[in-house]
């Protein structure tokens, strides 16, 4: 018997009994993904990778009624197939088609990106704090690159720019952050001020 799989959801379905001639014969695509069992012990053992041929042995070595194949490969989502002891005598070929993480990447993905700007915008408060305007500016600018539709850099630049008494500079900073978030209201009266200032 054939069987398809394209969902990464647990499946149920019935197979041969403990006849050892009773054969399941497991392909992926991708190839080369690991072929993993759980028996109802709590035992998981490696079966080996796709494309794999496997006996009603390898499944219910030390199970009762039911193991779970787990078919998993780097990147993919893992494909989970329970599968209970029926006393029909049977061979199955197995084809599972595995699905991207796209979601966990773009996650991942996501979240690195978020601790990398959290990292850089507390760096740069230690080395405005400690009045090491240029490394901070680097930092800083690195950050602006890399994420130009957020407001706090421009911010820190316009505080480093303020406190240099570079006043000009500092308003072009907070103009810009003011771009980003027009709903900062200290952002708004550091312009107002810095107009005033250098009219």
């Amino acid at each position: 018997m054939d069987l398809f799989f394209r969902s990464s959801f647990i499946i149920l379905f019935f197979v041969f009994g403990c006849a050892t001639d009773s054969k399941i014969r497991i392909t992926s695509s991708p190839e080369k993904a690991e072929v993993k069992v759980t028996t109802n012990d709590g035992e998981s053992k490696s079966l080996g990778v796709t494309p794999l041929e496997i006996s009603g042995r390898d499944v219910y070595a030390n199970a009762s009624r039911m193991s779970v194949l787990h078919i998993s490969k780097e990147g993919f989502e893992t494909q989970n197939l329970f599968i209970a002891q029926e006393n029909n005598i049977e061979n199955y070929n197995i084809n599972v088609k595995l699905k991207t993480k796209t979601e966990d990447v773009k996650g991942q993905d996501i979240k690195q990106r978020q601790e990398k700007l959290a990292k850089g915008i507390a760096m740069s408060h230690h080395l405005i704090s400690k009045k090491r305007f240029e490394e901070a500016e680097r930092v800083l600018t690195g950050i602006t690159n890399d994420y130009p539709y957020v407001s706090v850099p421009y911010d820190l630049l316009g505080n480093i720019s303020y406190l240099q008494r570079d006043f000009r500079a500092a308003l072009g900073y907070y103009e810009r952050s003011y771009q980003i978030n027009p709903e900062n209201a200290e952002t708004k009266s550091m312009i107002d001020k810095l107009k005033q200032m250098t009219n």
